[in-house]
């Protein structure tokens, strides 16, 4: 019979393994722990803070727009505005999903109690407006704003 722990082992394994969550290997790394330079509706505050700064509820927000910005870029890949080319739009994609990633694996390392919550005096977004992670290939049309 499998114990609650090893279901919570697997499932941690597969998050891992899913590429949503950035390792602790890259939160300890260079870009881990970068200043956001995202400021979705519900996290204003966010932008120019630290993931580490940020309560997870705040790096939800920031964790949905910069999902909808990669879906954006992709899709503005195939057919690129004058002044920017293909591979610069899908490098910005990139980099927001890693930049989500890290968000996403800040937001659950707070929560399982790993790390400080948000410092003392700082807003949070809702809990209710966080948003789950998707699962499939597609980042969202660029015509939703998820955030």
């Amino acid at each position: 019979m499998t114990t609650l722990d090893e279901v919570v082992a697997r499932l941690r394994r597969l998050e891992d393994a899913s590429g949503l969550f950035a390792s602790d290997q890259t939160l300890g790394g260079e870009y881990g722990d970068k200043p956001l330079r995202c400021a979705p509706r519900d996290a204003p505050h966010a932008k120019g803070m630290r993931p580490s700064e940020l309560s997870p509820e705040d790096l939800d927000a920031c964790v949905s727009f910069l999902t909808w910005q990669a879906g954006k870029d992709r899709k503005a890949a195939e057919n690129p505005p004058e002044g920017k080319t293909r591979a610069d739009l899908l490098k910005y994609a990139g980099y927001s999903r890693r930049d989500a990633a890290i968000c996403r694996a800040w937001a659950r390392r707070k929560r399982e109690g790993g790390a400080s919550s948000a410092p003392a005096g700082v807003r949070t977004a809702s809990a209710a407006r966080a948003v789950a992670p998707s699962f499939d290939e597609d980042d969202g049309g660029a015509d939703e704003i998820h955030f």
